[in-house]
């Protein structure tokens, strides 16, 4: 089986909140390889990263998932609002819109047999429904907080990190300075 998987980094940061704890990404892949069923080969992994534009973040935990891991990095331009609209609303997300893009193209060329997206976001549903047109198989991980009922209802498989004790990480306190 050729695995797919997807990662929504602003929602996979919203579900380690949610959880207050660090999700083990070599536990996670590992997981993923080594599960129950058919020969497993990740044969696309992708983190869809938000940047402000013209600047690209440096950060340690994207570095570890393209060096150790082997995830491709996909930086989405953060979209700034009209300069009119209040402070708190001074931009939006795209990691969505781009996933969705992405993961489409693939799935026309038929680079995958299973994807696995890493959010819980409904804004998943119509990739999650072209996707089964089209034969694949998707499951979902995310948080009892951040899965959209919506998500919960038509994905193949859905996961809960809360659920896989063995892939969640105690976060380090930050020392007072």
């Amino acid at each position: 089986m050729r695995i797919a998987i997807a990662i929504d980094a602003p929602n996979f940061f919203g579900m380690t909140n949610a959880i207050s704890h660090n999700i083990d990404m070599e536990a996670f892949m590992k997981h993923i390889r080594h599960g129950k069923g058919n020969k497993k080969q990740i044969v696309l992994s992708y983190i869809f990263f938000d940047a402000p534009r013209y600047s690209v973040p440096k950060n340690k935990f994207l570095t570890f998932l393209e060096q150790k891991l082997g995830f491709q990095i996909i930086w989405v331009p953060y979209k700034s609002y009209a300069p009119a609209c209040p402070a708190e609303k001074s931009g939006k997300s795209r990691t969505d819109n781009y996933i969705s893009v992405k993961m489409t193209k693939h799935l026309l060329c038929n680079d995958f047999d299973h994807l696995i997206l890493v959010s819980g976001d409904s804004d998943y549903e119509p990739l999650i429904h072209a996707c089964q047109d089209e034969g694949k198989t998707v499951e979902v991980w995310a948080t009892a907080y951040t899965l959209a009922n919506d998500i919960k209802k038509i994905a193949d498989k859905v996961n809960l990190f809360e659920d896989h004790k063995y892939l969640l990480k105690q976060r380090r306190q930050k020392s007072a300075a």
